[in-house]
């Protein structure tokens, strides 16, 4: 039965000297031993944060963490919970299909975690201890859950206080062996996401059982995919909200809808008004009337027309070099999304440029 397997998967997680300080469930404290703390890591980047671990194998020692505490990064800060500064690694390398990355870390370090056996057990309610951000005191956040569930390469549990834990280890109560690392479900970003929404939060842990296929990338360019795809859907956006102004009475009208988002073009002009193209449309609606400018019909048309044709060129600016099977697994099905999306608003400024000749 369930308990009996769960009996003997902690009889054969022998302990380790990482071990937590309890020998038999999740301690009352959730303590764990310095070596363990210590082999914690904390990632700081320029646009969002999250945690790793270092684990030996063989020789070589590991910085494992999520590949989502990378992503939207430029800059990095990695070291330990004990505060030594990493830097120098070997190579990114991603698992494709699930949200776990490592590095060969070339520093010389002290303490590192074991991983667990590739055939060993993890059942559910096996006792286990998530790793998070050192809280203000400095010491690293360890909480206690038991296992729910296995599913497709990754298990879930049920303690979801660790918030910030991303990329950090959940370590076997008993062993002290790293079982699995904090991830979240990948979701393809959305050209348009719900301003103000926060998603509920998901401990979505990548099992460490299992044979991982590992793709070598380097870390600069699985970040400059970031930074690419975000200046690709940015034009996008704009371009979209060019599509949905209209004139009437010779002037732009700008409380439209964007299609398929929530918000107006105005919105999304004045949010990009430091570009050409924007400032086109919001400088001519923002024209003093009382100097009662005339302008002709043609001359209104034309100007029109120049502007629409400048958003038809920012839509069709990196679509041919956009190609989603060259970048990593992790950035995939987001470059499919995205140019899906600039094909649809190109389509519509293609249209629209027909319409005003």
């Amino acid at each position: 039965n369930e308990e009996l397997a769960t009996k003997l998967a902690a009889a054969t997680m022998t302990s380790s000297p990482m071990a937590a300080k309890s020998g038999t469930a999740a301690p009352a404290g959730a303590e764990i031993s310095k070596a363990v703390a210590e082999s914690f890591v904390l990632i700081e980047g320029d646009r969002q944060s999250g945690g790793g671990f270092l684990a030996a194998e063989g020789a070589n020692v590991y910085l494992y963490t999520a590949a989502s505490v990378f992503a939207g990064n430029q800059k990095l800060t990695i070291r330990t919970s004990g505060g030594q500064a990493l830097k120098k690694f070997g190579n990114l390398e991603l698992c494709e299909g699930l949200d776990i990355a490592r590095m060969q870390v070339l520093d010389t370090v002290e303490s590192k975690l074991e991983m667990v056996e590739l055939d060993a057990v993890i059942p559910s309610r096996l006792a286990v201890l998530a790793l998070g951000m050192p809280t203000s005191t400095s010491a690293v956040a360890v909480e206690k859950a038991n296992v729910t569930g296995a599913s497709d390469g990754v298990f879930s549990m049920d303690n979801r206080a660790l918030r910030s834990a991303r990329g950090g280890p959940v370590i076997h109560a008993i062993s002290g062996k790293v079982v699995g690392v904090i991830g979240q479900p990948f979701v393809t970003p959305t050209l348009w996401p719900n301003e103000g929404y926060v998603p509920p939060v998901s401990q979505v842990v990548t099992r460490l059982n299992q044979k991982l296929v590992w793709v070598e990338t380097k870390i600069g360019n699985f970040l400059t995919e970031s930074k690419r795809m975000e200046e690709f859907d940015d034009a996008t956006r704009l371009a979209a909200a060019v599509s949905s102004v209209s004139l009437t009475g010779g002037m732009p009208q700008l409380e439209a809808v964007v299609p398929g988002s929530n918000v107006s073009a105005r919105e999304i002009l004045t949010k990009n008004g430091d570009k050409s193209l924007a400032q086109s449309i919001l400088n001519w609606k923002g024209a003093d009337l009382t100097k009662k400018i005339v302008t002709n019909e043609i001359d209104i048309k034309k100007k029109w027309r120049g502007i629409l044709v400048d958003a038809q060129s920012l839509a069709q600016r990196g679509t041919a070099e956009m190609k989603p099977a060259a970048f990593s697994w992790y950035h995939r099905a987001w470059a499919e999304a995205s140019l899906k999306e600039r094909q649809q608003v190109l389509d519509r400024i293609t249209q629209a440029v027909a319409a005003a000749n």
